[in-house]
């Protein structure tokens, strides 16, 4: 479980690092790894395929995991509150400073808690990215960006690669795919996004077989033929929502192998 880029974004206008120089991934460059898809197809046709979005297969866990520590501090500060309002006469200097301490302390967490919330709730319950053959663009849907709601950039122009995320020793960090939108100076990126798929270190090559499903779609002549080939099933999730069932299964599809997909849908 990683949502890096998630909640605060990925940090841009800023050169490229040489791990991203050294794992770069070049859209004519055929690859040895054998292509998945990793469940991330929404649409495939001969001129567009759409995926779902790096956090779509955890989408609701910082919803679980917020909910429940939100529960907990509110609780904690009402019940200490009633405590100190039911003896208010007879109160100390002692409670009045605990009381505004704990004050300071859980409303700024509580807002914050709030609005991690307001940014997995309320809103899209996925956001599609968009490869288009025919005019080489790619569409981001980025919904809740003042300004910009779609990223659109050309395939082309693009900078993939690997990129180690999340906390502890480099070999210890998930890794996933990103693409930078980069300045004219071929240095600087101005924004950022990531493909769906992310892994330890130790299975780079599962990772690099997913960027070679989406990098032959887009480059080989029949790269809408090999992909519907390899694509078993499409997210529901087109023009509706998936059931409560698609759902507890593809939650528990995190955990499994690429090869058992099937076994669950």
């Amino acid at each position: 479980m990683d949502f890096t880029g998630a909640l605060l974004g990925y940090k841009c206008n800023r050169p490229l690092s040489d791990n991203e120089r050294q794992n770069h991934l070049n859209q004519k460059e055929r690859l040895s790894a054998e292509p998945n898809y990793d469940l991330c197809a929404i649409k495939i046709n001969s001129t567009f395929m759409e995926t779902v979005d790096r956090y779509y297969g955890w989408r609701g866990a910082i919803t679980l995991f917020l909910s429940i520590w939100l529960l907990i501090l509110i609780v904690a500060a009402i019940s200490y509150a009633s405590v100190i309002l039911s003896r208010w006469n007879s109160r100390s200097d002692g409670d009045m400073l605990f009381l505004l301490l704990v004050s300071t302390v859980s409303l700024p967490m509580i807002g914050v808690g709030i609005w991690a919330l307001l940014k997995e709730n309320f809103t899209t319950t996925h956001f599609p990215i968009r490869l288009n053959r025919k005019n080489r663009k790619v569409y981001v849907f980025r919904p809740g960006r003042p300004g910009q709601p779609i990223l659109s950039a050309d395939w082309d122009r693009l900078f993939f690669t690997l990129s180690f995320c999340g906390h502890g020793g480099r070999s210890s960090r998930q890794w996933d795919i990103r693409a930078h939108v980069m300045a004219d100076d071929g240095i600087t990126v101005l924004d950022t996004f990531a493909f769906d798929m992310f892994v330890p270190k130790g299975n780079l090559d599962v990772l690099r077989g997913h960027w070679e499903f989406i990098r032959r779609y887009m480059e080989d002549e029949d790269g809408p033929r090999q992909a519907c080939e390899l694509v078993g099933v499409c997210m529901p999730i087109a023009n509706k929502r998936e059931s409560a069932r698609f759902s507890l299964n593809r939650m528990w599809l995190n955990f499994a192998a690429p090869g058992e997909y099937f076994w669950y849908l």
